[in-house]
């Protein structure tokens, strides 16, 4: 993981796990890591087989095309309160 041990109190690095997205146990070792439920986390991905792969794990999943659509996709997130939209 490098630099990202830096910025992010929780790297799940593929390969140290073994396991790569889109295998819903990735998604679920981090939430563990995270000491949360995969329904209290969001994974913010742009490829649709990486997103799915966390929703299948529970997780809700935000696909970005620009960092100004992924930012408006969290901010609506945020505003209702975590509901799906």
């Amino acid at each position: 993981p490098g630099q990202l041990d830096e910025l992010f109190e929780v790297v799940v690095a593929s390969g140290d796990e073994g396991i790569a997205k889109p295998d819903v146990e990735i998604y679920e070792r981090a939430a563990l890591r995270l000491g949360m439920l995969p329904e209290e986390c969001v994974m913010v991905d742009d490829r649709p087989d990486f997103c799915e792969g966390a929703e299948r794990a529970g997780m809700r999943a935000i696909q970005f095309s620009t960092t100004q659509k992924c930012i408006q996709d969290i901010t609506l997130l945020i505003d209702r309160g975590g509901e799906r939209y």
